[in-house]
């Protein structure tokens, strides 16, 4: 029970390291190096706790996601419905991407790196509007999905300007 409770902890370390030299420094600068320096370790540590650095990114990822959906639940106003809660919930999760464009570029922009089974990490980002809408409308409908679309397109215009 230590050991995994140690383990852990170690694993948060390098996570921790990850998210803030992406959110600071984008992808580009989150190699296993930078990633185990900002943790304080050596970079071969990180191989005790993940197989490769696809492996590290596709939790930071999945970590992203979390971060974001918890973001635009805590702030948006549930009793709204329909195009109102939609409207909302637009605007707070473009206001988490304009204010963390690296984040948006990894979950949306960066190639998916293999993991080490030769399968596709698929992040959970493509579904994340979709989730936070679905009780509120409906959105199996074609002018959600333009919505949807229209959104991801927007920010990808507005932040490769801030480049």
């Amino acid at each position: 029970m230590k050991n995994e409770i140690q383990a852990e902890r170690m694993r948060s370390y390098f996570l921790c390291a990850a998210e803030e030299i992406v959110k600071a420094e984008g992808i580009e600068a989150a190699s296993t190096r930078t990633i185990a320096e900002r943790a304080g370790y050596s970079y071969a540590t990180i191989y005790n706790y993940f197989t490769d650095i696809g492996e590290l990114l596709s939790h930071v990822r999945s970590r992203f996601v979390e971060e974001c959906r918890g973001y635009v639940l805590d702030t948006l106003n549930s009793e709204l419905s329909g195009e109102e809660f939609v409207y909302q919930a637009a605007t707070l999760y473009a206001r988490y991407f304009v204010q963390y464009p690296a984040v948006f570029a990894l979950l949306f922009c960066e190639n998916i790196r293999k993991n080490t089974q030769g399968g596709s990490i698929t992040p959970a980002a493509d579904e994340l509007f979709l989730s936070l809408c679905r009780d509120k409308i409906d959105t199996t409908s074609h002018n959600f999905t333009r919505y949807k679309l229209a959104l991801q397109g927007l920010l990808m215009s507005s932040l490769n300007k801030r480049e």
